[in-house]
Order: structure tokens, then C-alpha cells, then sequence
């Protein structure tokens, strides 16, 4: 009964700690891990940057003035790996595979494969992944 006891327990501050977790406000946190936020002038949540070891590693978010999640872009040691999402309306807008800070491949949500120009068109404005997304059926 102890033993379930104490499982229930560290599952509950893994849960808790993996929900909430700390937010940075110095150097050292960022070496031992927290998440930076940024909020507008009227206090609304901007972003989010998670950091380990000192350098950008996580799942960095961006928000709308709504709250409406606009991207996630996947960190390693400061560099781009993995799929980074742009969404519009709550629908996955784009799609970009980076490995390493590479551009690796992408599509829109619908399917689309970027070809090489549109993916760096798409990887550094929203307003141009959304022209180039929007306007593919």
C-alpha cells in the first residue's frame, strides 16, 4: 500500500512539474531550466521559450491577441530541429521540417509540398506561408 502510495505521488509531481514549469528570472535558471514569456503591453501572453543548459531547447510557442496559438517551433541547443508549425484559425497553416537551423522539406495543411522557394518564403513570414497556403486548393 506504501509503495502504490508513493507512485501515485511522484507521478502527481512529474504531472504537476511538466504543467507548470518554472519560469525563468535569471542566468542560472535558464541553466537549469525554465520558460521565458512574453507579454504585450496590455499583458497578454506573446510567447513562450523554454531553456536548458542556457540555450533555447523545447517547444517555443507564439499567440495571437486572442490567446489563438500562430506557431511552434522545436529548439535544440539554440537551433530549429524538428516539424515548426505556423496555424491560422486553429488549423495547421504550414508545416516546416528543420534539422539542425535547416530547412529541410515543408507543406501546407492541406497536403501542398512547398518546393525550395516557397519553403523559405514560408519559413520566415507568416503573411507570406498564408499567401502561399491559402491560395493552393
Amino acid at each position: 500500500m506504501i509503495k502504490i502510495f508513493f507512485i501515485v505521488c511522484l507521478l502527481m509531481f512529474v504531472v504537476s512539474c511538466a504543467e507548470n514549469p518554472k519560469v525563468c528570472e535569471s542566468d542560472d535558471d535558464r541553466i537549469s531550466g525554465c520558460v521565458s514569456k512574453v507579454y504585450d503591453e496590455d499583458g497578454t501572453l506573446m510567447g513562450e521559450m523554454p531553456y536548458q543548459n542556457g540555450k533555447l531547447n523545447g517547444l517555443v510557442k507564439a499567440y495571437g491577441a486572442n490567446g489563438e496559438l500562430l506557431s511552434e517551433m522545436p529548439f535544440k541547443d539554440d537551433l530549429v530541429n524538428g516539424i515548426a508549425r505556423l496555424y491560422n484559425e486553429n488549423q495547421v497553416l504550414v508545416e516546416v521540417n528543420f534539422k539542425d537551423g535547416e530547412l529541410i522539406s515543408g507543406k501546407c495543411g492541406n497536403g501542398k509540398k512547398l518546393n525550395e522557394e516557397e519553403l523559405y518564403r514560408a519559413s520566415v513570414s507568416f503573411v507570406e506561408a498564408l499567401d502561399i497556403c491559402k491560395h493552393v486548393q
